[in-house]
C-alpha cells in the first residue's frame, strides 16, 4: 500500500488495501481485502462530525434542551425584526425559559450583515455573560451568530477573518434554528 498524491492506491502486488483509489482519476474501485498495513493507512483518513440536527413539526420546543446539553446556561439569541414580529421569537424565548435558561436576545440584525452589525452583537454578547450561541432565523441572522461566536473566542474584527482558515480558536457553543431553507447556512 502506498500513498501517492495524498490519495491512497494500491501497488500492482498488493492484494490487500482497503479501499483502493484509481491514481489519475482519484475514484474509489470498491472494498478490497483487508491488511494490517491498510488499517494502519486508514488512520491517515479525515472524519467530520455532523452536528446535531432535529427537524420536524413542532421541533423549535427542543431549544431549550438543546442549549441545555451543550452546557448553556445563558443562550444569546441572535435574531431579526421579521421573526420577532412573526411571533417566533417569543415562542423560542418562552422554550429556553422553559428548559431554566435566561435568554438575552439581539435582533439587530439587517439582510446580509454588516460588519459594524457583527461587531455590535459581539459586544452586547460579551457584555452580557451568556455562554452559547442561538441564531434563529434565516441565513443573515445564522451568519451574524457565527461572526459574534468567532469574535467571542478569537478577537479583532469580523474582517479580519475574511479568507480560509482565518479562524484558529474553536467558538463557544452554538445552535443554529433556521426559519427558511435552501442556503445551508445552517449547517456550514
Amino acid at each position: 500500500m502506498s500513498l501517492a498524491s495524498h490519495a491512497m492506491v494500491a501497488d500492482g502486488d498488493d492484494s490487500s488495501s482497503d479501499w483502493s483509489r484509481d491514481e489519475s482519476h482519484c475514484e474509489l474501485l470498491g472494498p478490497q481485502r483487508t491488511s494490517t498495513e491498510a488499517v494502519r493507512q486508514s488512520a491517515r483518513l479525515a472524519k467530520f462530525h455532523v452536528p446535531e440536527v432535529v427537524f420536524g413539526p413542532r421541533s423549535l420546543t427542543e431549544l431549550g434542551h438543546c442549549a441545555l446539553r451543550l452546557g448553556g446556561r445563558r443562550p444569546f439569541l441572535v435574531t431579526d425584526a421579521g421573526l420577532m414580529e412573526a411571533g417566533w421569537v417569543d415562542e423560542a424565548v418562552g422554550h429556553l425559559r422553559r428548559a431554566g435558561l435566561r435568554p438575552v436576545v439581539w435582533c439587530e440584525v439587517t439582510p446580509n450583515p454588516k460588519d459594524h452589525e457583527v461587531q455590535a452583537g459581539f459586544q452586547r454578547y460579551a457584555a452580557s455573560g451568556c455562554d452559547v450561541i442561538v441564531g434563529g432565523g434565516g441565513g443573515s441572522v445564522i451568519d451574524a451568530a457565527r461572526g459574534v461566536a468567532i469574535l467571542s473566542s478569537n478577537g479583532g474584527h469580523i474582517l479580519d477573518y475574511e479568507g480560509v482558515d482565518q479562524v484558529v480558536q474553536p467558538i463557544p457553543p452554538t445552535v443554529m434554528v433556521p426559519s427558511t431553507s435552501g442556503t445551508g447556512a445552517d449547517v456550514s
